[in-house]
């Protein structure tokens, strides 16, 4: 028996991110190429939710070694993580503590996948709690630098609400994006351990995420895959 055997046992799925993020994808697969679409703005606060979601899962599962005696290394990854939940860390620094804990190179502020992250989850927090601005916060040039908004800066007559300038396809995929690039990340570096050390942990994650990394929802097939 796995350690986290007993948690489906009782009906407690540590895949609830993955809901999460489906349902982002198939907002975004509702917008349009060129147009407004409010579906924009849910798949980009659900792709938030969802790497949220993850983080704390990928904590219980790890932490869960614990009632099993093995792989300790993890279970310690795992309770420091439950740890930064418990403290209430922002996401994007429980994210970045993960990469400094597991196998692999920590996440650099300027690189992906940290980087769209970041802007993901700032994105998010301004739509979940707006506050008036005369003009964009200084980090929506990332969004206009790599073209994800509908108008660009030199529009003759420029839509007056910023937020609507994001209400496209193309912000949208790149949420879900940003999501799944990051959680993929961490789930890959599951990689460095033996099979006897995570009990079936790598495949569970690996098995329910893989669509994630092909889906034409989420990964457009041009330039802006690479952001």
């Amino acid at each position: 028996m796995s350690a986290v055997d007993k948690y489906y046992q009782e009906g407690i799925s540590p895949l609830i991110g993955l809901t999460w993020l489906s349902i982002a994808a198939n907002a975004a697969g509702r917008c349009k190429e060129d147009g407004f679409s409010i579906d924009a703005h849910i798949a980009q606060i659900m792709a938030a939710v969802a790497a949220e979601a993850f983080i704390s899962e990928f904590a219980f599962v790890l932490a869960s070694h614990r009632l099993t005696g093995k792989g300790s290394e993890l279970a310690r990854v795992g309770a420091i993580l439950e740890q930064l939940e418990a403290s209430r860390i922002q996401v994007t620094e429980k994210f970045n503590i993960a990469s400094q804990l597991l196998p692999g190179k920590p996440y650099n502020a300027g690189s992906q996948p940290f980087q769209s992250f970041v802007q993901l989850i700032r994105l998010r927090n301004y739509l979940a709690h707006p506050k008036v601005l005369s003009q964009p916060p200084g980090w929506f040039s990332f969004f206009v630098n790599n073209g994800l908004v509908t108008q660009g800066p030199d529009t003759e007559h420029p839509i007056p609400f910023w937020t609507f300038q994001l209400q496209n396809k193309r912000s949208a995929s790149w949420a879900c994006r940003a999501a799944a690039r990051i959680i993929l990340d961490i789930i890959d570096r599951l990689e460095y351990y033996g099979s006897h050390e995570i009990m079936g942990i790598k495949e569970i994650f690996l098995s329910s995420w893989e669509w994630a990394r092909t889906d034409t929802r989420i990964w457009t097939g041009g330039p802006l895959d690479r952001i």
